[in-house]
């Protein structure tokens, strides 16, 4: 297998998180949320480069904090786009001629651990595209304005997580379906691949693999690195 490129997407604000500093760059347990999740990559030996997508403002300062804590697999840091799906299409654009696999996923996911990382990368390679996912233990309902609509079945209900991996064809060929069809806000790759009719394996994900999007996460996340 040739090249494996970990494609990190950074270019959430902090909206949601009620700060001014975007969630990616919060401070957890001593580092900055990203640079948990690229030394995550960085200590992967399937994980041959890495590509950051930046929120435009923070591309310096990603750059020194990945020099600082010896981020050696950092190939670029790119500018992303308007949605979560413009950044996801303009980093596997900047991704190496012979990339063969592309591991897509969250900076706000600190704690993706490596055999996680090696389940989607086997996957990706047997099957094209595969993503994990973690099942649901609450009740599922579709809401109706103010009321339930539909309680669908929660067996047959997952979680999605990041890493998403695809072979670098599959999911360049994705990108350009979707802007042929008019999807442009896509909060999920694997959403694209499905899209023009392609299947997507699903692995077992980790409970622990949290993505940060409130104080709550964050803390949460704090915890269990504690407890590593």
């Amino acid at each position: 297998m040739g090249r494996i490129v970990a494609l990190i997407l950074a270019g959430g604000t902090g909206e949601r998180m009620g700060s001014g500093t975007p969630k990616q760059l919060l401070d957890l347990a001593g580092k900055p949320v990203i640079i948990h999740t690229l030394l995550n990559f960085e200590h992967s030996a399937k994980i041959s480069d890495i590509i950051v997508v930046s929120n435009p403002g923070i591309v310096t300062r990603v750059a020194e904090e990945a020099e600082r804590y010896g981020v050696s697999k950092l190939r670029d840091i790119v500018p992303g786009g308007a949605t979560r799906q413009a950044s996801s299409r303009i980093g596997v654009r900047n991704c190496p001629e012979d990339t063969d696999i592309i591991l897509i996923h969250d900076a706000v996911r600190p704690l993706a651990g490596p055999g996680l990382i090696d389940d989607i990368v086997c996957g990706a390679i047997s099957d094209g595209a595969c993503i994990p996912a973690v099942a649901v233990k609450d009740t599922m309902v579709e809401s109706s304005g103010d009321y339930i609509g539909n309680v669908p079945d929660r067996g047959r209900m997952m979680s999605v997580q990041t890493p998403q991996g695809f072979r670098r064809d599959l999911i360049q060929e994705a990108h350009m379906s979707a802007e042929k069809g008019g999807i442009k806000d896509a909060t999920d790759d694997s959403c694209l691949v499905l899209a023009m009719g392609a299947k997507v394996r699903i692995a077992r994900g980790d409970e622990r693999n949290l993505k940060i999007t409130g104080p709550v996460d964050l803390a949460l996340a704090g915890c269990l690195l504690a407890k590593n």
